[in-house]
């Protein structure tokens, strides 16, 4: 359900609205996971209960995360009320952890800006945890698709993260090595936190300089892990690389 499940014999709860369809996919799934069942039959009531339950089910569903299933996620504060008093279902994302990800970004991206740097350890946890997440279901990749107002460089980190995270479980061989990948995901675009703020906020065209400034961004990240995880080659290497590509094209 998140990050967090506590003792593995606790019950998760789920909230589902009378009219939700029991099928037997449905009650197979749920009987797979520690999750409990709460119904409720007024949809008036809906709203208190999905501040208790982990996942609230609403409409008619035949299936659960990672089977194609929509629902609606009671972890998103931000907007599990609009959806649950619309009764409009949301793909069902882990949103605490993806917002545990964009909080940790946010604050590193802050950080550079002051002259600071990352916290390498903390993001090594933090892609250990998406890794196992990503392996249970598909809740992060539906929350890293979901669309974006404008564009967002801590969002951008995250989705890359995941995404990769995601490719790489069906590609390499080794817990580590996907773990790697989702690690350089978080941290790989930090040197745009270099870059002066009114050129990345600038509408329009960039001047031949200001490109020149933005080819620079993976030499900028680079150097900071070098300082700061001297011991990661490897993870200085991703960031610098992030935007060369195979055949010799790219930058820096």
């Amino acid at each position: 359900m998140n990050d967090e499940m506590g003792d593995p014999g606790e019950r998760r709860l789920v909230v589902m609205l009378g009219e939700t369809e029991l099928t037997a996919e449905l009650l197979s799934a749920l009987d797979a996971f520690p999750w409990a069942v709460q119904f409720v039959e007024d949809p008036a009531d809906l709203a208190e209960a999905a501040a208790r339950g982990d996942l609230v089910l609403t409409g008619s569903l035949g299936s659960l995360p990672g089977s194609g299933g929509r629902a609606t996620s009671g972890q998103d504060e931000r907007t599990d009320d609009r959806a649950v008093r619309a009764r409009s279902p949301k793909p069902f994302a882990p949103n605490r952890l993806y917002e545990e990800a964009l909080t940790f970004v946010e604050e590193t991206l802050a950080a550079v800006r002051g002259s600071g740097d990352p916290d390498v350890n903390r993001s090594r946890l933090l892609a250990e945890k998406l890794h196992t997440d990503l392996l249970r279901d598909n809740g992060l990749i539906n929350r890293s698709l979901e669309p974006h107002e404008s564009y967002d460089l801590a969002s951008h980190c995250v989705n890359v993260a995941v995404l990769g995270g995601k490719i790489a479980l069906g590609m390499v061989a080794s817990v580590e090595d996907a773990v790697d990948v989702i690690q350089a995901g978080l941290l790989h675009d930090i040197g745009m936190a270099t870059l002066p703020a009114e050129m990345l906020r600038k509408p329009g065209t960039w001047s031949d300089r200001e490109l020149e400034a933005l080819r620079q961004h993976p030499v900028a990240g680079a150097e900071i892990i070098e300082r700061c995880a001297p011991r990661a080659e490897w993870l200085r290497r991703a960031v610098l690389q992030e935007h060369e590509r195979a055949q010799g094209q790219g930058y820096p």
